[in-house]
């Protein structure tokens, strides 16, 4: 992750792995479940397309991938992963 990251807890789901980012002035990514501001989940091939530059808003509302707790947040985060 490169540039700012707002501050949160993320937990990102796919392909039967989890892993959780810590955003603020030190952001940081540790590997498995637990408490989290909101979830994204999706396949592999999803958030690697969001990653790539796909829409987030359209990966959302598409159904390719899920937002559970806050989707602003969620949204938020995916338009930071693109940069």
């Amino acid at each position: 992750i490169s540039g700012p990251v707002p501050a949160g807890v993320w937990r990102l789901k796919a392909g039967g792995m989890a892993a959780r980012i810590f955003g603020g002035t030190s952001p940081r990514v540790e590997s498995g479940n637990g408490q989290a501001d909101c979830s994204i989940e999706g396949s592999l091939e999803s958030l690697v397309r969001l990653a790539l530059g796909a829409g987030p808003v359209g990966a959302w509302l598409g159904g390719r991938v899920a937002l559970h707790g806050n989707p602003l947040k969620a949204l938020a985060l995916l338009k930071v992963l693109r940069r």
